[in-house]
């Protein structure tokens, strides 16, 4: 992926000079990330799905770093973390990239996560699905929140869950 380009410069000049290529950007790199939490009904009926009271969003725990990682929704077992999940929203609706599998990667292997979950809105690349992949995370791709929301206890109620 080309963001920055090298301008020209003369031969005289020390160093090199860059420009920004807004145009060789991904609109899902402009504006796309996990959304913070989920609304209190919703966070209700999803505890409902993975048979527990203990679902938080969002779920703020601190890593084995001793960075402290947020996800959109989470449960927070004894020793680890049982539940890590995203949701990410690609604004204008374009394929999400791999850096946001990496992203989540980072953190659920510094919280040491058992179940973690990547819904995506409204889709993944396919590079970041063969990363998701291998990195053993549920994918979810809906074309909207609502859609995400309406899927997520079906997904929810297939994962061992440990309380």
């Amino acid at each position: 992926m080309r963001f920055l380009s090298r301008a020209w410069s003369a031969p005289s000049s020390i160093g090199s000079t860059f420009r920004a290529d807004v145009a060789a950007r991904s609109a899902v790199e402009m504006s796309s990330g996990p959304i913070g939490s989920l609304p209190d009904d919703a966070v209700k009926a999803l505890e409902s799905s993975a048979r527990t009271s203990s679902l938080s969003s969002p779920l703020v725990v601190t890593g084995k770093s001793g960075i402290r990682h947020g996800f959109t929704l989470g449960i927070k077992g004894p020793a680890s973390v049982a539940l890590a999940c995203d949701v990410v929203v690609s604004e204008p609706p374009t394929p999400i990239d791999e850096t946001k599998v990496l992203s989540l990667f980072i953190k659920v292997y510094d919280v040491n996560a058992n179940n973690v979950v990547l819904c995506a809105i409204p889709s993944l690349t396919s590079e970041a699905k063969k990363l998701a992949s291998q990195y053993k995370m549920i994918v979810l791709e809906a074309p909207d929140k609502e859609q995400a929301l309406a899927r997520l206890p079906n997904v929810l109620r297939k994962l061992p869950i440990e309380k």
